[in-house]
């Protein structure tokens, strides 16, 4: 069964499809309820690989994904926090502002003497 979008209508004017496996008796607005579902589900996916690095991995080993992807689900939690935390007439930042904001924030770890590559980092323009 072919069921058009909410809208009916995409960017470019045509009429966009989406194809399920419900049942014929399925009701019209059950169908237009889970396909935003998926939206939402799509689109924490995509704030998941752009904004905190899920598709960055580049280990091994299960559990180290496994590790990986828990991080960055706390992490994308923890922006969506600070987001929504604001006031109501700040509307909320982004996620990148929020990363942004906290990176700058954060203190510079103690440097290294012994290596090259710390001392190349962490000393400054």
């Amino acid at each position: 069964m072919d069921v058009d979008r909410a809208s009916g209508q995409s960017q470019l004017g045509s009429l966009s499809a989406l194809s399920c496996q419900n049942p014929p008796e399925t009701p019209f607005p059950r169908l237009i309820e889970v396909t935003k579902r998926r939206w939402a589900c799509e689109l924490t996916h995509r704030e998941l690989k752009e904004e905190v690095g899920l598709d960055h991995f580049e280990g091994r080993s299960w559990q180290g994904l496994h590790h990986h992807a828990v991080l960055c689900m706390v992490a994308l939690n923890f922006l969506q926090w600070l987001r929504l935390s604001q006031p109501d007439d700040l509307h909320g930042d982004t996620v990148p502002a929020i990363r942004a904001e906290v990176a700058g924030d954060l203190p510079l770890p103690p440097q290294c003497r012994q290596c090259r590559a710390c001392t190349a980092l962490f000393s400054g323009p």
